[in-house]
């Protein structure tokens, strides 16, 4: 329930008790296919796009890079992460052998951050492109986006910054997943 529709004012406890589902699990009782074990979605990709892959990341693979697929912010907005430069600049002045590529649309350009070892990818590549990107980093972290859900294919171990759903509604099933929720005294929308 996303603040602003009419379903957001209601109690916290009702919100809990009908919509901490995981997301798939409602969709399997609403086409009424009870008992349909979860599997992993899953993302095809033809040997060109692959190769394609493997030939842009080669230069990070021939210096051992640590390579972080970070996904900027997802359809809504409230699903981003404030912190990010504080965070990853944080993160490179420890990690000297991380490089960052940063995913997004056109529109996100604007919230990539400078570093000689940041890639600002976002409005460079398509979305399928960077949606392959998640099967070869060594880490995605993003918010509840299409590139957080694409690496819910692939084994690439994930951080996803959870901003209306709990882990039960999405991550649930993931395999190599952490799941950072806001804290619930200092955001009690959460």
């Amino acid at each position: 329930k996303v603040e602003g529709r009419g379903d957001f004012y209601t109690p916290k406890s009702w919100r809990h008790t009908n919509c901490d589902i995981n997301y798939h699990d409602r969709h399997m009782d609403i086409a009424k296919l009870e008992g349909s074990s979860y599997h992993l979605p899953e993302l095809f990709f033809n040997r060109t796009e692959e190769k394609a892959m493997d030939y842009e990341l080669r230069p990070l693979r021939e210096r051992k890079a640590f390579k972080i697929a970070w996904a900027l912010k997802g359809s809504s907005h409230h699903k981003l992460y404030a912190f990010l430069p504080e965070v990853m600049g944080t993160w490179l002045s420890k990690h000297e052998d991380t490089w960052v590529m940063l995913m997004g649309g056109p529109n996100d350009t604007g919230m990539q951050i400078e570093h000689e070892r940041v890639i600002p990818l976002a409005g460079a590549w398509p979305i399928r492109k960077s949606m392959l990107l998640t099967k070869y980093a060594d880490l995605v972290i993003g918010p509840e986006s299409a590139i957080i859900n694409a690496a819910s294919c692939f084994g690439t171990p994930k951080i996803a910054l959870l901003s209306h759903s709990s882990p039960t509604n999405l991550t649930k099933y993931w395999t190599n997943t952490i799941s950072l929720t806001p804290r619930a005294d200092v955001t009690p929308c959460y």
